[in-house]
């Protein structure tokens, strides 16, 4: 099921600090949000193995000021 956040999703993904690694690291230019979904139990198991994998790191960043 689909939920609502915090709504902060899409001010990190407009920071080009952040999509120039998306860009580099997943081949692709991520949309300017997120998807926040409520997995029931029966898909616990696809969670469980999602989280089992190793993770791609997005480094923070500064901007100078």
């Amino acid at each position: 099921m689909v939920k609502s956040g915090l709504e902060e999703g899409g001010y990190y993904m407009r920071q080009q600090g952040y999509r120039s690694q998306f860009i580099k690291k997943l081949g692709m230019n991520p949309y300017r949000g997120t998807l926040n979904l409520n997995l029931s139990e029966r898909n616990a198991k696809i969670l469980a193995a999602i989280k089992e994998r190793k993770g791609i790191l997005i480094n923070g960043f500064g901007r100078g000021d």
